[in-house]
């Protein structure tokens, strides 16, 4: 019972239609099999079509090429509206879509040999267009290691983030057991560059320095990154001086900013009262504990 979004998806990519507009419907429950609701759907012609091709001239990605292929579609948002393997030939076609604007993106898995193409805008209508697109080979790529050069037994915790100068998220890439990562499909540019722990485990090590990096297109540029011991470590203590263990009703998080109160890292104190940072750069920094209560709260935050 409720408002629902409804549309006939055909599988296979070899069709020659694609899928129909989404429809909105609301269910409630009949009273009878006459009120049960009706609703006729079609499949449409496809709005976006086009050949999907290998980096180094025109040829197309076959079956016979490493890696998976998947054409996604996103809003003016980044959400997505909706994705397609690639046909056996290289080709796809994209349909079902409301008219508006959009971006279109192959992204790449599977293979260290390319990365995602470039995403390009492209205004969707009821008439069908052809769009042609083309993967990449790495922008950038590198090794993320251990300051010990210790195996990197957690490497699944671990991801590299590429942001521009103002610190905006543009892109994430994951590290393979050896610790290698490749990025690519991005406007060329100046941008930084980190490793870091997405999760606990990694064996006491922190985030890695962030780097600047000047990517070009049609270069490759080695930017190896190594994580970090922690920098800031302590206890978060009670006000008695004794340290604070985490219960039912109370959680403490450590937040790290700078001068000016922009938070910068959030370390969450799981079972004890310990806290953590690495990776920083030299200066100042204001440290806070904060605890928040599922029910009545005894405890708040430091100064």
């Amino acid at each position: 019972i409720g408002d629902y979004q409804i549309r006939v998806e055909p599988s296979g990519t070899d069709l020659p239609y694609t899928a129909s507009i989404p429809e909105e419907i609301t269910l409630s429950n009949p009273v009878s099999a006459e009120a049960v609701p009706t609703l006729d759907l079609s499949l449409t012609h496809p709005q976006l079509q086009g050949t999907v091709y290998l980096p180094e001239g025109q040829t197309p990605i076959t079956s016979t090429v490493e890696g998976d292929y998947t054409v996604v579609v996103r809003d003016s948002q980044g959400f997505e509206v909706t994705s397609l393997y690639l046909a056996s030939d290289g080709t796809y076609k994209l349909g079902g879509i409301v008219p508006g604007d959009y971006v279109i993106q192959v992204e790449v898995s599977g293979t260290n040999q390319y990365v995602n193409s470039l995403p390009q805008d492209v205004t969707l209508g009821t008439a069908s267009q052809t769009l042609d697109l083309t993967i990449a080979a790495p922008m950038l790529q590198g090794k993320v290691s251990n300051p010990d050069n210790s195996p990197l037994n957690n490497y699944y915790s671990i991801e590299v983030k590429l942001t521009d100068l103002d610190g905006k998220l543009i892109t994430t890439a994951s590290v393979d057991y050896e610790g290698n990562y490749f990025i690519g499909g991005i406007p060329a540019g100046s941008y930084l560059v980190k490793a870091a722990v997405i999760s606990l485990g990694n064996d006491g090590f922190f985030d890695s320095p962030t780097q600047e990096v000047a990517l070009l297109t049609g270069q490759t540029i080695t930017c190896n990154l190594v994580l970090t011991t922690s920098v800031i470590h302590g206890k978060v203590l009670n006000p008695n001086g004794t340290p604070f263990v985490n219960d039912s009703n109370h959680q403490v998080e450590v937040v790290l900013a700078a001068p000016d109160g922009k938070e910068l890292a959030t370390f969450y104190c799981y079972e004890n009262a310990d806290y953590s940072f690495g990776g920083i750069a030299d200066g100042d920094y204001q440290l806070q504990a904060r605890v928040w209560a599922v029910d009545n709260q005894t405890y708040f935050n430091s100064r």
